[in-house]
């Protein structure tokens, strides 16, 4: 039984506001910062072992998803009380593949614009835009021209296993990374999904993480485990004690250095935290948003009973995938910070 007083904390930490009901996209309130995915089209010149995209349903490049998409947001936009942030995710498939047309980045760039003026109609004042390729294509300069012409940052991903099914994909992802380094002089940060597969590889000191790790921002992510692979998938106490050997090897890799930092500052910190703000536009119809954030959350915060945990006051809260088995994940990983930093 729950007093009144634990269930106003509830309320005022999660900050409700409707549900609108629309199966391509979530909307949720968290923080000062909206996030917006926009996932162009589906269609990859990839075929990576563990994706959860049908690769027989890939929708191509068209100009009306985006102006369909703008209707979308503006009227969740006027739904909401916008925050003064946002961040927006581009993404496909492979949004700069060298079967994507030309003329397709002037349609992208004409909602680019239409966006960033719709989100400043709404009182959004810092507008970030990020987008992640796999680097895996001839025309590296087309992309990158066009993300510094729209003041994109250009992120890229990498996996040990399940990724380069031909020998020729990695050695463009070789060559274009050192473009970029070498022409530009740029490092974008580089993600790596968090696996079974990859972890293992990473825990063994691959030689080539090690020197990513020694050049690059890197930034490991959970495994969504839409098709549950057992060769790729991870369960809660992996997850942990992936994290935790990161803390004591890897500390400066996303997300071991994010729980680091929240805990020696004692501030919630937004970047690891489940995005209850957000716009997820989706063109494949089979989509839809990942659960009820509103109701899985506040069960989990109850089940945990969430302001009672010593690492509450920095706790971004979990996303509740994360915590399926009666251990919170990131109670677990806090406890290994502390007794990190206090055997320094």
């Amino acid at each position: 039984m729950y007093s009144q007083r634990d269930v106003q904390i509830m309320s005022q930490y999660l900050n409700f506001v409707p549900t609108i009901p629309d199966n391509k996209i979530s909307h949720r309130c968290f923080s000062n910062t909206i996030d917006i995915g926009i996932m162009c089209f589906t269609k990859c010149n990839l075929a990576c072992d563990f994706c959860c995209l049908n690769p027989q349903r890939r929708s191509t490049p068209n100009k009306h998803i985006l102006d369909d998409y703008l209707n979308r947001i503006e009227n969740i936009l006027k739904t909401i009380k916008v925050p003064p942030e946002a961040n927006i995710q581009l993404q496909g498939g492979e949004l700069f593949a060298d079967f994507v047309p030309d003329e397709y980045y002037d349609c992208l760039e004409n909602f680019l614009h239409h966006l960033r003026t719709l989100l400043k109609k709404h009182g959004v004042v810092d507008i970030g835009v990020c987008c992640v390729t796999n680097l895996c294509y001839k025309k590296i300069d087309r992309a990158m021209l066009f993300c510094q012409n729209n003041n994109i940052t250009l992120d890229t991903s990498y996996d040990f296993v399940g990724r380069f099914n031909k020998k020729y994909q990695h050695d463009l992802w070789m060559n274009n990374i050192e473009h970029l380094n070498n022409v530009y002089h740029y490092k974008p940060t580089i993600s790596i999904v968090g696996h079974l597969a990859n972890i293992n590889e990473i825990t063994n000191h691959n030689t080539f993480f090690k020197k990513m790790y020694s050049e690059y921002h890197l930034k490991i992510e959970p495994y969504d485990k839409f098709d549950d692979i057992e060769q790729y998938t991870t369960n809660q106490s992996q997850w942990i004690d992936f994290i935790s050997f990161l803390i004591d090897h890897y500390p400066q890799t996303e997300p071991a250095n994010f729980f680091i930092n929240s805990f020696k500052s004692k501030t919630r910190i937004k970047q690891e935290s489940c995005d209850l703000v957000g716009i997820d536009c989706l063109p494949d119809e089979t989509w839809g948003a990942c659960c009820d954030k509103y109701k899985n959350i506040s069960k989990m915060m109850m089940r945990f009973s969430c302001w009672q945990c010593p690492h509450y006051q920095y706790c971004p809260i979990p996303c509740p995938s994360l915590c399926t088995n009666d251990v919170c994940t990131y109670q677990k990983i806090y406890n290994k910070v502390s007794d990190v930093l206090s055997n320094r």
